[in-house]
């Protein structure tokens, strides 16, 4: 092989990598499947061409390596939302597992207890809506009275706006008390419901209810089982994608979860000064930082668990089908 080929499959070699789209590090690689394929196929000619040049096959093994990376499928979910799914998942079987024993181990005497505490619970509801009913007509009747006496005077445009205005709370009074005496006839009804079973009737009413409650949380949770593992299959993109992505990566699981723990260590200890001059730390801040740190990510994951299909959909779109007409 004489010098004026080697330096032509050199210069090819080099326009090869210079034909990829993506910089990283200092260097190129592949970002789509178009540009992989072009490049594999201009590899395969030269390889036919100079495959007896030891130097060539020594840089057509390293871009071959590269274009095999970028072929292939490797997986690239995100961690943290699989972690949330998991624990979502586990949440959701847990809890189904709950209502169907609480119904399996319900007694009689346990759904009386339930069936009583609850009719009190309505009748305190009836009682305080009635207490609330009356207060709201007796500030109706002073505001009537009050425009009554406007109306008696001058109507100056200050007087009409005056009256403008009540009129206004009047109107939204009323509305209030319209929607408060359709909950007492709502509370009574229920009442009377609950009144007319005996407590071995509203223990069965009670099973059933926790039964179906167990139902539903197992149906959901295997529907999320479902896309969990639509997700997963998704995370396993071509590598040229991770080539494109990991050129822009900005890893914002990594900066929640960063967020989420400086929430958690940013409560404070207070001292107080007592009047005989001693001192104690209240340390109360601490565990009002912590508990809102685990509240936001239980937060989280509860939002993830209810999105998963739209997350599953779209990734299926975004790491299966888009790469392909790139």
């Amino acid at each position: 092989m004489n010098e004026n080929s080697q330096r032509n499959w050199r210069e090819e070699i080099e326009g090869i990598y210079n034909s990829f789209s993506v910089k990283l590090e200092g260097a190129n690689f592949p970002g789509g499947k178009k540009e992989t394929e072009a490049a594999q196929e201009k590899l395969d000619e030269m390889k036919r061409e100079f495959k007896t040049d030891e130097h060539f096959t020594e840089q057509a093994v390293e871009l071959q390596k590269e274009l095999d990376y970028s072929t292939k499928r490797h997986f690239y979910g995100p961690k943290f939302l699989l972690i949330g799914v998991l624990i979502g998942i586990f949440v959701v079987f847990y809890m189904s597992s709950k209502a169907d024993k609480k119904a399996e181990n319900m007694l009689i005497d346990d759904a009386e207890s339930i069936q009583l505490d609850k009719i009190r619970n309505l009748e305190n509801r009836v009682g305080s809506n009635e207490d609330q009913i009356e207060f709201s007509q007796n500030y109706l009747s002073d505001l009537n009275k009050e425009i009554e006496g406007y109306k008696e005077g001058e109507m100056t445009n200050q007087i009409k706006e005056r009256i403008g205005e009540r009129e206004k709370i009047i109107a939204k009074t009323e509305k209030d008390i319209a929607m408060m005496k359709a909950d007492i006839e709502k509370y009574k009804e229920e009442i009377d419901e609950l009144k007319s079973m005996t407590a071995e009737e509203y223990r069965d009413f009670k099973q059933e209810q926790e039964k179906e409650v167990a139902g539903m949380a197992s149906d959901y949770g295997w529907r999320t089982i479902l896309w969990f593992l639509v997700m997963i299959a998704a995370s396993f993109v071509p590598g040229y994608t991770i080539n494109k992505r990991e050129s822009k990566r900005t890893s914002s699981g990594n900066k929640f979860l960063a967020m989420v723990f400086m929430i958690m260590g940013s409560g404070q200890t207070i001292r107080y000064r007592r009047a005989d001059g001693t001192t104690y730390d209240d340390h109360s801040g601490h565990l009002g930082a912590f508990a809102a740190g685990i509240a936001i990510l239980l937060t989280s994951i509860i939002v993830i668990v209810i999105m998963l299909p739209y997350v599953a959909a779209f990734m299926v779109v975004r790491n299966i089908v888009l790469p392909y007409l790139s």
